[in-house]
Parts: C-alpha cells; sequence; structure tokens
C-alpha cells in the first residue's frame, strides 16, 4: 500500500510537517533577528549543483549506507525525446525540493535539464524561488542537443511551501 502513495504525497506531509514545526518555533521568538539566525542553522547549504545521471552498477567493493536509492530517481537518456525529457524534468524537481529543503537564504542552484515542453514549468516554479533564473547553454554542447542548463541566483526565504510551489501550472 506504502508504494501507491506517490513521491509528491509524500513531500507534501513532510512540507506540512515542516511548516508547522517551523510556525511553532516562530511563535516562541520575540525577535525577528533570532528567527533568521534560528533558520539558518536549519539551512545549511550554500550551493547546489544538479547533473544527474544513473552511476555505474558496482558489482564489488564497499556497500552505500544512505537512505535513499539512486537508482529509484536516477535515469540515463534513451534517446527517446520525450522520455529523456518527462525524466529530466523528475530530475529536476528532485533537485528543485533539495535546494527548498537546504538550501540557504541567497542560495544558488544549478541543474542541467533536457529542454521540452514542461521546462516553461519548471522555470515558473524556479522564478518563485528565486531571484534571478538564467537559461544556459553551453557552447560545447552540439546544437540539436536538448541538454540546458538553468542556473538560480538568491534563494528568496527560507520556508518554501513546497504544496503551493508544485501546485503551479
Amino acid at each position: 500500500m506504502e508504494s501507491d502513495v506517490s513521491i509528491l504525497e509524500k513531500e507534501i506531509e513532510v512540507s506540512q510537517l515542516m511548516c508547522k514545526e517551523i510556525s511553532n518555533k516562530d511563535s516562541d521568538i520575540a525577535k525577528p533577528e533570532s528567527s533568521d539566525s534560528n533558520l539558518a542553522a536549519s539551512y545549511p547549504v550554500d550551493v547546489v549543483l544538479s547533473d544527474m545521471y544513473a552511476p555505474f552498477v558496482r558489482d564489488s567493493g564497499f556497500s552505500s549506507a544512505t537512505t535513499n536509492n539512486p537508482y529509484l530517481r536516477m535515469a540515463n537518456t534513451t534517446g527517446l525525446a520525450l522520455k529523456d525529457h518527462v525524466m529530466s524534468m523528475d530530475l529536476c524537481d528532485a533537485a528543485l525540493i533539495t535546494a527548498v529543503d537546504l538550501l540557504k537564504k541567497n542560495g544558488s542552484l544549478v541543474m542541467k535539464f533536457f529542454s521540452g515542453e514542461d521546462d516553461v514549468i519548471l522555470e515558473k516554479r524556479l522564478n518563485a524561488v528565486f531571484r534571478e533564473v538564467k537559461r544556459f547553454k553551453p557552447k560545447a554542447c552540439r546544437l540539436e542537443s536538448k541538454e540546458c542548463y538553468f542556473v538560480c541566483l538568491g534563494k528568496r526565504t527560507y520556508d518554501v511551501d513546497k504544496v503551493e510551489l508544485f501546485s503551479m501550472l
């Protein structure tokens, strides 16, 4: 039954719990200056760089003891433009969630994506979180390549409502 619950629903639940926790903390704080310093401790990262791909399968050596399995989310390109774009948007949403959860105020995010029709929605979400969002295609990329990057500078605020953010269309 737990496998039927989508990742977005889990993120919504976590976001709601975090919002309640932050609002409870804020009600105990009298000074606005101390509010920022308390929130800064909860958001320890200055930059998130996301150039995600599926790692090589390891058949020997030490194992990973992480709490998440990268094979459930990361994907190699298939050569099918639409499928690659959709998988890329999923990876970018994961990077955005990571940035929202960990990035300090005024922090930055750089992410690779494969362009397509849904990247406009992603760009809208990024603009809601960051002051400046630039689309960048390196000169090293072939002209026919769909590979592109978003460079996002200046996270607007510490706490971002992920439910509202991912409800944007």
